[in-house]
């Protein structure tokens, strides 16, 4: 009896000392230190901004989601009259960090606006928010320690871009407080290089058919609107750090009785008829940084009327004077057939540039590349150079060049150029300069 009853007493105390090690450890947990975290948030110049909101969220690591917020246990500050905030009492951990701006008055409009973090300061250490595959991340996302106090921590905001602008009808009257899908196409500088991008927003216009949207990064831009038959384009402008855009005037082709469905079905049949190869966006001009010329794409009815196009905006048909030129041209437009500016229409034979410059580099399809070119001179002459009465009127008909696009097996040459009696609906122009559109705040 007296060892049993020793075994019990061992058994008690052994799960008496377990009880109470798991209760210390959990008041040990319970009791970890909370965290402070404090500084201040400016713009991109240095000046503080006040009554702007910081949202501090737990971030709980989901592997299959790339991480969730839980939003339950955010705590959230503003900054005062000089910019400064404040957390206490954080709980210890891996924690994400949101600034979120109140909306802005634009003539009498409040407008929501981003609020994209541009750096954050830690002491000597700065950290650049950036996109991630973990789209919650993907901010700024960081781990505090327990009991840690975190001071000076200076939060720069990029400097946010706003582009105004309003929707007209024909008749000058605005559309208003409507819907409108906007197609925004971009051409940005990189460090290296340059790109075009292209984007949709679903806009509202207000009571004067103004608009607002805030661009994330500066660049040259063209924006293009269809609304219920009617279209309208706007030339290209420039937006960036030092140039204010608001005042775009999207004038649509029409007035609002003409929103019919005859219009509709004409378009639907005109897009049926369109070729393939020509772009349904806008064209905007593109900078050749050897040269410093500007250049685009235009949709044509027939070469004079390309001509005329150019004319009206102080440009030519496309001079093409050295292989980089043609190679730069190939890489920015792509392989559709363009029209040029070489003609020998003046006197046959006699190939030159629309705007007077001297034919030094040409680029033509090497003969016998296209079946539809067949002489039909007996080979014993062709040797002695004498052409057939059929090259002799095509030659005298192809006034024109185009630069080839993939039309064919015949055309398996893309960028060469070839002669035509016609156009190709699309050309290429030039201009020496281009002068921007904006003005500096």
């Amino acid at each position: 009896m007296i060892r049993l009853n020793a075994k019990k007493i061992q058994i008690t105390f052994t799960v008496l000392l377990t009880l109470f090690t798991f209760a210390f450890t959990l008041s040990v947990l319970a009791e970890e230190p909370l965290s402070k975290l404090s500084g201040l948030i400016v713009t991109a110049d240095g000046r503080p901004i006040r009554d702007i909101e910081i949202h501090l969220s737990k971030v709980e690591i989901d592997h299959e989601k790339g991480g969730t917020i839980d939003l339950h246990d955010s705590l959230i500050t503003q900054t005062d009259l000089e910019g400064r905030f404040s957390f206490f009492e954080i709980s210890p951990g891996l924690v994400q960090l949101r600034v979120q701006r109140k909306p802005e008055e634009h003539n009498g409009v409040f407008v929501s606006s981003p609020s994209r973090i541009s750096v954050v300061q830690f002491g000597t250490m700065k950290f650049y928010p950036h996109s991630t595959g973990f789209k919650h991340l993907g901010k700024v996302t960081f781990s505090i320690k327990p009991g840690a106090e975190i001071k000076n921590v200076v939060i720069t905001m990029e400097k946010r871009l706003i582009l105004k602008g309003k929707i007209l009808y024909k008749d000058g009257s605005p559309l208003a407080k409507t819907s409108v899908e906007l197609e925004f196409n971009w051409f940005r500088m990189g460090q290296t290089d340059y790109y075009a991008e292209k984007s949709i927003r679903t806009l509202f216009t207000y009571a004067e058919g103004n608009f607002y949207h805030w661009v994330s990064r500066p660049g040259i831009c063209t924006i293009k609107l269809k609304h219920n038959g009617l279209s309208a384009y706007s030339e290209p402008f420039l937006i960036d750090k030092e140039t204010e855009v608001d005042d775009i005037v999207l004038r649509l082709d029409g007035n609002i009785n003409d929103m019919t469905k005859p219009i509709l079905e004409k378009q639907a049949e005109e897009e049926q008829n369109r070729p393939r190869y020509i772009p349904d966006f806008p064209a905007m001009w593109i900078m050749n940084p050897s040269n410093g010329h500007v250049y685009k794409w235009i949709h044509c009815k027939t070469r004079e009327d390309a001509r005329k196009q150019a004319a009206e905006v102080d440009a030519y048909l496309v001079t093409i004077t050295s292989e980089a030129e043609q190679i730069w041209i190939e890489s920015a437009f792509g392989n559709a057939p363009y029209s040029i500016g070489l003609t020998d229409k003046k006197k046959e034979g006699k190939w030159e540039w629309d705007n007077g410059e001297p034919v030094t580099y040409t680029n033509w399809k090497p003969k016998g590349s296209d079946p539809r070119e067949d002489d039909d001179a007996p080979a014993l002459l062709k040797a002695f150079g004498v052409k057939g009465e059929r090259q002799k009127r095509r030659e005298e008909e192809q006034d024109y060049v185009i630069m080839t696009g993939k039309w064919g097996y015949w055309d398996s040459e893309i960028g060469k150029w070839k002669k035509t009696s016609g156009t190709s609906y699309i050309a290429i122009i030039e201009k020496d300069s281009l002068t921007i559109t904006g003005k500096k705040k």
